[in-house]
């Protein structure tokens, strides 16, 4: 198998598993909220997300990496180590369109923001955006998967 179909696959098993955890979250908060007294519902609801939270984080950076590996097995790329570059490279390549590229570039930004600080507010309001994240990723992925 070469790297690239390689790093795909390692792609998609990371995008099941943020999958897995967006439902798991979804899940708890569906079933448990009612009981929220009996509890630590705060608490527990705090590890569900951040499970959603850090399996995000691994995901894109797999996913620009995944790219990274595309772009430069396709000669478009040669020298970007930066993620944001990478993105950019895959737009003008027409590898993903310009809305995806600005909404990529949102996700490694915030991405960028949960890897260097717990801030509350931004795990409250990165965990409500993961959901429409994912389904942009997964879309791109099976898109641009290698040509086999």
């Amino acid at each position: 198998m070469d790297k690239l179909t390689q790093k795909h696959r390692q792609l998609l098993l990371a995008l099941n598993s943020l999958e897995k955890s967006i439902s798991s979250l979804s899940r708890f908060e569906r079933i448990y909220s009612e009981f929220k007294e009996k509890f630590d519902y705060d608490e527990e609801y705090k590890i569900h997300r951040d499970s959603v939270i850090q399996r995000f984080e691994y995901s894109i950076d797999m996913f620009w990496k995944y790219i990274k590996k595309y772009l430069e097995e396709s000669n478009v790329l040669m020298e970007s180590k930066f993620s944001g570059d990478v993105v950019r490279e895959a737009c003008v390549a027409r590898l993903i369109f310009e809305d995806e590229a600005e909404i990529l570039l949102v996700m490694i930004k915030s991405r960028n923001k949960t890897s260097h600080i717990y801030v509350e507010a931004v795990a409250a309001l990165l965990a409500s955006q993961i959901p429409e994240y994912f389904k942009i990723l997964n879309l791109i992925a099976f898109r641009i998967g290698p040509k086999i």
